[in-house]
């Protein structure tokens, strides 16, 4: 297939081994798909953070070309590195996928190399159906993007002692989700009630088990990493982009108290989630499945994993962190005001005292009160999730802590409001009404 952007795109590495392997990444528009490009680009070839990889001549991105977070007169994020073969194509339209899969797979350019996909927007078996089907015997890897969410459409699980990263989540309510309580109920009735309540979680959790049939099957690998909450630069839900600037515009406009400010939750950052698809690929051809018997048992069925930073704080304990790199120099009282007047005559500069920053955000009231229900974190409601599976089958561990995560999160999200000001309003419109008029007209600038 000839790349989106005309031409021929260069190969990663002018030497390919024998065991040189194709990247399929489909999706990859901005958020975590495109970091993940952005490392396979830039590291394929190094060791750095990210080890050994196998040997990758060429990543191919499949998506339909949408651009995000572009900023005037330059390239949006969603432009890719010239050694990077783009194919413009909408998945949902089955036919022109197949044969989007059949072109590649046949490409003489290609002829002979695996083909590893990692697969960020298949909701359903039909998204993986013509991506398998064309590309079977080529295929040594599926990496599957799932989520949390296919928890909510499980049983219970019971409450079997520690297990995971310390026993029992902190709240005591029970212990932290493992990959193997991924299990439906046995009962008809109940499946369609849950899948009722969280049609992602079952669409999720069903891409799965298709998964799992095919890839023993057609004996290919396969692997399903699934995601909690994601947080980090570029994030185009707009949930922690919204929560940042509710906290830094509006942090009068109070957070209801209720018992789901107590929730324990897990956040995945998007370093994570690329540092992860890295360590399976790294074991794609990697010295622990070299021999016969290795890969038989690989291959076997899949390998799921969780993967999240190891903090499970309280959703307020998280709110505040975010809070805490929101704050605004607005003073309190009008004594404050004419203080912070004076010392900005005297110095030529305003340069507020601690004291001067609303440090009570998020205020917490109560319904009667006036506090507004918080909608955005967490997305699931069966608690936080064990990482240990993926720490000890794959050595991995998150390479950030939470708090460097919300950091980084909220010095992107600082920046963007002025580089990126229509992904800026979105994130507005994404507020609560009230909350949303409070913001709109304190950062009015920011529109200009």
């Amino acid at each position: 297939p000839e790349p989106a952007n005309g031409g021929r795109p260069p190969r990663l590495s002018s030497a390919i081994g024998p065991r040189a392997m194709i990247v399929l990444v489909i999706g990859g528009s901005c958020f975590v798909g495109r970091a993940l490009v952005d490392a396979l680009v830039d590291s394929s070839r190094a060791s750095g953070d990210l080890g050994h990889l196998p040997d990758i001549s060429r990543v191919v991105v499949l998506n339909r070309g949408r651009k995000y977070w572009r900023r005037q007169n330059s390239k949006s994020r969603s432009d890719l590195p010239a050694s990077v073969m783009h194919l413009k194509c909408d998945r949902m339209k089955k036919r022109r996928l197949a044969k989007a899969m059949d072109d590649l797979r046949e490409s003489r350019e290609f002829q002979g190399e695996k083909i590893c996909v990692v697969d960020f927007c298949a909701y359903k078996p039909s998204h993986l159906r013509p991506v398998i089907k064309s590309l079977q015997q080529r295929l040594t890897h599926y990496v599957f993007i799932s989520s949390d969410s296919i928890y909510e459409v499980c049983g219970k699980p019971r409450d079997s002692g520690p297990s995971g990263d310390s026993g029992r989540s902190p709240d005591r309510s029970s212990r932290h989700l493992r990959e193997s309580d991924a299990v439906r109920p046995s009962s008809e009735k109940e499946k369609q009630r849950l899948k009722g309540k969280d049609s992602y979680g079952h669409k999720k959790l069903r891409c799965e088990e298709y998964l799992a049939r095919k890839s023993g099957k057609y004996n290919f690998a396969s692997t399903s990493l699934r995601l909690c909450d994601v947080i980090g630069p570029y994030d185009n839900t707009d949930r922690f982009w919204s929560s940042y600037l509710w906290f830094k515009y509006a942090g009068d406009q109070p957070v209801r108290s209720d018992g789901e400010l107590q929730t324990r939750l897990s956040l995945t950052s998007s370093q994570d989630a690329v540092s992860a698809i890295i360590r399976v690929l790294q074991n794609v051809s990697g010295p622990g499945i070299d021999s016969k018997e290795s890969r038989d048992s690989y291959r076997s069925r899949l390998k799921s994993y969780n993967v999240a930073m190891k903090e499970t704080p309280s959703l307020l304990e998280f709110l505040r962190m975010i809070a805490s790199h929101a704050k605004q120099p607005r003073p309190r009282k009008a004594e404050d005001s004419k203080e912070m007047e004076e010392e900005k005559n005297r110095d030529g500069k305003t340069d507020p005292s601690p004291q001067s920053y609303n440090i009570d955000v998020p205020m917490v009231k109560s319904k009667d009160e006036g506090g507004i229900p918080y909608p955005y974190f967490p997305s699931v409601t069966r608690g936080p999730v064990s990482v240990q599976s993926i720490v000890k089958a794959l050595k991995w561990e998150p390479p950030m802590t939470l708090a460097e995560a919300v950091k980084k999160a909220c010095e992107f999200f600082e920046m963007a409001e002025t580089d990126f000001p229509e992904e800026a309003a979105e994130a507005v419109k994404n507020l609560p009404r009230r909350v949303r008029s409070m913001v709109k007209s304190r950062m009015r600038p920011a529109f200009s």
